[in-house]
């Protein structure tokens, strides 16, 4: 009954002084209209979710009883509105490597569950564990049971990332959307450098290749992206170029690739034209 109570104090159009009741010939047909549909309880006479006219209130404490009337069946008895309790809650906020245990109020007959996203701290967080006192993990719990609580940051992450720069590393951290996905090989940017992702660990595994969204990385591992003259190539014209280029030691012979009839040429990329090689 405590939610009808609540509606009913939230509703409430007329009330009476303690000790005082309620005369129907001074209650005019505009009041009554307006009251009618707003008082919806359960009748403890005929057991219908009924209207009610309101006859006296008495305040309790921070909360108050009602006499009541049924509209159905006339049972006149008497409703206790009490506010819940509020009680506090530890909850471990966790935002990227960083983690905090903080109280938080809320009323004791309220229910949590898992993954329920709520505000704190001008911040959003998701629910990711809820033990009772038992120190089970549930997936749903009132909050008059529950020990303790779990919670990620649900819009922002912080990340763990290792910058290695020849034989130096560093630690820090980046904060990314929930939604980021990172990719290993791709080039991102921190503290205004570029670095490659070397390797991305998830906690169980660090994978060299591949997508892997930002609520599973653990930790990124960035490495200094390679300068043009340390890309290898791979291909019969990236040969071409780099030896164009003088990448791969001196060339007696370049070859012009702009000039070049695309598709010709492999034999020099193998090591010089017909003529060479006779």
């Amino acid at each position: 009954m405590g939610g009808g109570a609540a509606h009913l104090a939230s509703t409430m159009v007329e009330a009476f002084e303690d000790g005082e009741t309620a005369d129907d010939d001074d209650v005019g047909n505009a009041d009554e209209e307006s009251q009618a549909g707003e008082n919806i309880i359960e009748c403890s006479g005929c057991g219908l979710l009924a209207d009610h006219e309101v006859l006296r209130e008495r305040k309790r404490g921070n909360g108050a009883d009602f006499l009541l009337k049924c509209c159905e069946c006339g049972c006149v008895h008497t409703v206790q509105f009490r506010p819940p309790k509020i009680i506090n809650i530890p909850i471990m906020l966790t935002e990227g490597a960083k983690s905090k245990i903080e109280k938080i109020a809320m009323e004791e007959d309220e229910f949590l569950s898992l993954e329920v996203i709520f505000a704190h701290d001008e911040k959003h967080w998701r629910l990711t564990r809820l033990e009772n006192r038992k120190g089970k993990s549930v997936k749903r719990i009132v909050a008059s049971d529950l020990s303790r609580a779990t919670a990620l940051r649900a819009d922002r992450l912080q990340i763990k990332i290792t910058m290695t720069e020849g034989e130096d590393s560093n630690a820090d951290t980046i904060e990314v959307d929930a939604e980021k996905i990172f990719s290993a090989g791709s080039i991102i940017r921190h503290d205004g450098r570029k670095w490659r992702i070397r390797a991305i660990h998830t906690g169980t595994e660090r994978t060299l290749t591949g997508k892997v969204p930002a609520l599973e990385v653990k930790r990124l591992y960035l490495h200094e992206p390679p300068t043009f003259e340390e890309i290898e190539p791979r291909t019969g014209r990236e040969r071409r170029q780099a030896w164009k280029e003088g990448r791969l030691g001196f060339n007696p012979n370049p070859v012009d690739l702009k000039k070049q009839p695309r598709g010709s040429g492999d034999s020099r990329g193998r090591g010089g034209d017909s003529s060479q090689r006779r």
